[in-house]
């Protein structure tokens, strides 16, 4: 497969119009030893993706955003270990695959910084008047719980809607027309996957204990 990470470095570097021998000064100061041989093998995807501390300087300095570069390069490494897998699977699983890929990551990523996240969450939560402990604000983050509630939201817009908006974006209103209708379902009545969604989110709430702030 192609290097998406080499890629998009190429295209960062080429839009700093920074030489590499410049980077490579601008590596130096911040005490990381990588000449433009190295650089040049890196942007023409002769070498894997470096720490995320090489990628977060690089980005610094061509102004990238480090979080895509390094995330791409990290996907990237999974891929080639064929660990995601969407050749030879039916259109009807496709969307299935995809949905839990991504809420996997999401709640991966939630998951290993729910400490840091936890903190944060709390101060919120006491600002908006309700009480909750440290150890509520870590279930909140357990990677179940976080999976669960990226699958809701997603089940709440399927892929059918997510595609309308996509198309939306980058098609006008009257191509949009075209394509689906959008009947008004303000005063419908709840659907059973309504009605049970916010069962569970009831639940939540009495599960945590919140309380309103009198």
């Amino acid at each position: 497969m192609s290097n998406p990470y080499s890629l998009l470095l190429k295209e960062y570097i080429s839009q700093s119009r920074l030489s590499l021998s410049e980077i490579e000064n601008e590596m130096r100061k911040r005490d990381l030893k990588k000449n433009k041989v190295y650089l040049s093998n890196l942007q023409n995807g002769k070498l894997p993706p470096p720490p995320y501390v090489v990628t977060k300087a690089l980005c610094d300095i061509v102004g990238g955003d480090p979080v895509r570069l390094g995330l791409t390069g990290t996907i990237m490494e999974i891929c080639q270990q064929g660990f995601f897998s969407f050749m030879n699977i039916s259109q009807e699983e496709f969307p299935h695959i995809i949905i839990d890929t991504v809420t996997t990551m999401i709640a991966v990523l939630f998951e290993i910084n729910k400490e840091q996240l936890s903190i944060g969450i709390k101060d919120i939560f006491t600002e908006l008047g309700y009480e909750i402990s440290k150890e509520d604000c870590l279930d909140i983050f357990a990677f179940d719980t976080i999976k669960n509630i990226a699958e809701e939201s997603i089940k709440t817009q399927p892929i059918k809607e997510i595609m309308v908006n996509f198309i939306k974006d980058v098609l006008n209103d009257n191509v949009l027309e075209t394509i689906v209708d959008h009947p008004s379902d303000e005063d419908a009545p709840l659907s059973p996957d309504e009605a049970e969604y916010l069962k569970e989110c009831l639940s939540v709430y009495r599960k945590l204990k919140l309380k309103p702030q009198q």
